[in-house]
């Protein structure tokens, strides 16, 4: 994988970032459905580790911003609207900061790549 124009602050943002999914993929441990959220979580501190790194997989994190984002949006249909109350709530939150989240650096580095031409 090639490396990438990343611009320092969204570097440092994906390490916080990293730090932030990482406690997120050992928390859901204790989950009944704990694969599906460790999948989720671990797949996204690869992510943020590797755009740290300047390798972003471009692609790969723009699919897992739009499957995510679709994914909250059908668990919204479940919630009751009072969010961090309740386990939807919680799940809609996680899956939206994962969607805007590989969102950005999608759009970041992408500008940031044809600006440069």
């Amino acid at each position: 994988m090639r490396q990438r124009h990343v611009p320092t602050v969204l570097r440092w943002l994906s390490v916080v970032f990293a730090g932030l999914f990482l406690y997120s993929t050992i928390v859901q441990f204790n989950d009944v459905d704990a694969i599906v959220w460790i999948l989720l979580y671990g797949v996204n501190t690869i992510g943020a580790v590797m755009t740290a790194l300047r390798r972003p997989p471009i692609t790969i994190l723009w699919v897992i911003a739009q499957i995510t984002f679709v994914w909250s949006v059908v668990v919204l249909q479940s919630t009751n609207g009072r969010f961090f109350e309740g386990e939807e709530e919680r799940e809609f939150v996680g899956l939206m900061i994962c969607a805007v989240w590989n969102g950005v650096v999608t759009i970041t580095v992408r500008r940031h790549e044809t600006s440069s031409l």
